[in-house]
């Protein structure tokens, strides 16, 4: 929350603690600030926050890869800058992870369907050496068909785990649709680009085959990472799996797993998020018109069974979920797109949802409230919390039927607000601050302007 304090009276002081109090309430759309737009013709955005300045990093796809560092109320800092060796492609979301010793981003994304690549950005500076290779084969056989690559970074050990969806060929010439492992050293350097799988028990059978990407988080208090996937079986049922992975003497190491954690018919990756504050995951997945969720301890056991995480809204069709866990107020921010199918729903593009979860029980408290225009295709949104704000950013596109023509790029949104006061239940004082101001004024005092104080609370 910012604020700006000229002088305050003794006698406004002393009837802002008489006055009574506002209750505390979850985020709305209305506490978002209005829609940025920026990286024109951009898509498949991905934002991280970094350093306690407040700067967030917004990478994203235009063919290419590229960054762009973004103020706590998306503002730019700065100019775009390119990530990406020229003439190469990407259809599917970069990401990023922050290294908080280092200050400064690994950046992953698959390039040509091929090869996951990274690079290093430095905060204040951007992209720092050269684009690198973090996989490209797995037992000697090249990767193709690649999806959706991620990072999660472990301080202690200081190393990240890179997971993603590939396929290969195994046993007889048999194509594997497979989730992969491989560690990335937090100076940018990779011990190993071939890959270790993940996914199924049975490398040479590959039973299991993976669809749109894998996902992972990290335990500090357990040293081990939480990998999720979406896969079909033999009788084309689909499930959403799990494993936890340890580093042992430097190599990806299946230490738990596979785990099912809960039917999917729509094979969509799930999102993995680590509760800090019980030592747990949170994993959300899309499933037939839903997002769908289940915990998972820090031992690789489901916790009770999956939940619907958003059966407030049934306006449609739902699509994959991206959270953040906020360990001050124990809320996952959750935020998905989503299409409305009833002819009475006056949206019908695909729009951005933002709605808070529960950290004791994964339950959705209140309905997802729409932050993107509704007359805007609006998709793919992503989130993060930077200081006291929460930042989401998605892609937009806009087709023209008289030109033949679409315009799209990239929108966000931000809310600053206290997540202090709602881990400890305590209120909103807006009102309070403002009858105190005007009385102050009167007797000749001061005046204080709190900006937004608007807080999230389970």
């Amino acid at each position: 929350m910012k604020t700006r304090s000229i002088f305050v009276a003794v006698v406004g002081a002393s009837l802002l603690t008489i006055t009574t109090a506002l209750p505390a309430t979850a985020l709305t759309e209305s506490d978002f600030g209005d829609i940025v737009s920026f990286g024109e013709n951009g898509y498949a955005p991905a934002i991280v926050s970094g350093p306690a300045d407040g700067t967030s990093l917004v990478v994203y796809a235009d063919e290419e890869i590229f960054g762009q560092f973004v103020d706590t109320e998306l503002g730019m800092v700065g100019a775009p800058f390119q990530l990406s060796n020229a003439d190469t492609y990407s259809s599917n979301p970069p990401t990023a992870e922050w290294n908080p010793e280092r200050q400064e981003w690994l950046v992953v994304w698959e390039e040509n369907e091929e090869t996951v690549a990274g690079r290093i950005v430095e905060h204040g500076v951007g992209a720092v050496g050269s684009q690198f290779t973090i996989s490209d084969s797995h037992d000697g056989s090249t990767f193709g068909d690649m999806e959706l690559a991620y990072a999660a970074y472990a301080a202690d050990q200081d190393v990240y785990l890179v997971a993603f969806k590939a396929t290969v060929t195994v046993g007889e010439g048999s194509d594997c649709q497979a989730a992969f492992g491989v560690f990335v050293n937090a100076d940018g350097t990779v011990p190993t680009t071939e890959a270790t799988i993940l996914s199924t028990p049975d490398a040479e059978v590959c039973a299991e085959q993976v669809d749109n990407g894998a996902n992972v988080d990290y335990s500090p208090a357990t040293s081990r990472w939480l990998v999720g996937w979406a896969y079909s079986n033999g009788a084309n049922a689909a499930t959403t799996g799990t494993v936890l992975v340890e580093n042992v003497a430097g190599v990806v190491t299946i230490d738990v797993g596979p785990v099912i954690v809960g039917s999917n018919s729509r094979r969509v990756h799930p999102a993995i998020e680590h509760d800090s504050t019980r030592d747990r995951f949170l994993t959300s997945w899309h499933a037939d018109t839903q997002v769908f969720g289940a915990l998972v301890d820090n031992a690789g056991a489901q916790i009770g069974t999956r939940f619907a995480v958003n059966s407030v809204d049934a306006r449609g069709d739902q699509r994959s979920a991206r959270m953040i866990y906020d360990a001050a107020a124990d809320l996952f921010l959750t935020v998905n797109h989503n299409t409305g199918d009833d002819e009475a729903d006056p949206i019908v593009q695909p729009f951005v949802g933002y709605w808070e979860l529960a950290g004791a029980t994964g339950a959705s408290a209140a309905a997802p409230q729409v932050l993107s225009d509704p007359l805007v295709q609006s998709e793919r949104p992503d989130i993060t919390i930077a200081g006291d704000c929460v930042l989401v950013v998605w892609q937009w596109e806009i087709y023209d039927e008289l030109t033949d023509s679409s315009t799209s790029g990239l929108q966000g949104r931000s809310s600053c607000f206290t997540p202090e006061l709602a881990a400890t239940g305590a209120t909103d004082t807006t009102a309070l601050i403002g009858l105190g101001a005007l009385v102050a004024l009167a007797l000749g005092g001061a005046l204080m302007i709190a900006r937004r104080p608007r807080i999230a609370s389970v």
